[in-house]
């Protein structure tokens, strides 16, 4: 049974003589809508297109694979139906050539003409992932070489690098200077702007325009962020301390539950980055008491789970926003 196509989709099928820009979500049917328009034109009773003069450029080698398969069919089809028409015929056999292929293939084609025009070798060739992540690698290490030792002066001084890659690679993160770079690079490779997205950084970041880390996009994020889960920890706590009055392990665990409670009070209350950044890093936990039936409790397990969540997260705030002073 043929498929039955929308206004629109009929439009774009139809449509000759003009350019046309099909725009649709993800699974909307634009492929199928745009193969039904190449397979209509080369069809066309009274203006047949010639497969050998199109170009049918696509994003994955598996698209190139249906399309080539989907118009091979339809053509065969056609001219089985009609076996006196000698476009068709000619269709069938120049379907072998036809200029099916990826958006990748298709740059690779132009440069493999232009090669002597562009300085390439006229044999070169497409490196394969294993190589081009070795040939990544080596070029990343090669320049953070040269900038440690001041050979990049056009980029930065030696101290300059060196004050970068303390930030970069210090108490925050494990990651080697090359992994990170190799990230950011990936991020930027993936944004409109590009390297452009960092250049307005480097104005938010101007150290004459301000002097509170809070102050700062990053700093003011930091803060928001910590004072708020710490917020809902204080009322955690305050909850679990409520229902102590039911609780048998009052007299040994209540005030240790307190303490915390004491604690996040006095976080909340600091004021300015060193004073959290001291208050979160010298954080202490006295250990709970447990008697033989204590983990039954509802106290004791409300407690237990609280504890181990502030912990964990006040271990990730001073480490993620609060390793320098």
């Amino acid at each position: 049974m043929a498929r039955e196509w929308t206004p629109e989709q009929s439009l774009a099928i139809k449509t000759r003589d003009r350019t046309l820009l099909v725009s649709a979500a993800a699974g909307s049917g634009k492929t199928a809508t745009l193969t039904e328009r190449i397979i209509s034109s080369l069809l066309d009773e009274e203006n047949p297109m010639d497969i050998g003069n199109m170009l049918i450029a696509t994003f994955t080698n598996a698209a190139v694979e249906e399309l080539r398969e989907r118009i091979g069919k339809a053509i065969k089809d056609a001219s089985a139906a009609n076996p006196q028409n000698k476009h068709l015929e000619a269709q069938v056999v120049r379907m072998k050539d036809a200029k099916i292929l990826t958006i990748t293939s298709f740059c690779n084609t132009i440069l493999r003409l232009s090669a002597e025009r562009v300085g390439l070798p006229p044999n070169y060739r497409i490196a394969e992932p294993a190589e081009a992540a070795i040939l990544f690698s080596s070029t990343i290490e090669g320049l953070i070489e040269a900038a440690y030792e001041g050979n990049l002066a056009e980029v930065c001084s030696a101290d300059e690098f060196s004050d970068l890659a303390d930030c970069l690679t210090g108490a925050r993160t494990e990651s080697t200077l090359a992994e990170v770079i190799a990230k950011v690079y990936a991020k930027l490779g993936a944004t409109e702007g590009g390297i452009d997205t960092l250049l307005p950084m480097i104005e938010e970041y101007d150290t004459s325009k301000f002097t509170k880390v809070e102050e700062t996009k990053l700093g003011g994020y930091a803060d928001a962020y910590t004072r708020a889960a710490l917020s809902e920890y204080r009322e955690a706590y305050r909850s679990t301390i409520a229902i102590a009055s039911t609780a048998r392990l009052d007299e040994k665990n209540l005030p240790k539950v307190e303490g915390d409670l004491s604690f996040v009070e006095r976080a909340l209350a600091t004021e300015g980055y060193d004073a959290m950044r001291e208050c979160l890093r010298d954080a202490s936990y006295e250990g709970f008491s447990r008697g033989k039936n204590d983990s039954d409790t509802d106290f004791y397990l409300r407690a237990k789970v609280l504890r181990a969540s502030l912990k964990a997260d006040v271990a990730k705030f001073a480490d993620d926003f609060y390793s320098y002073t």
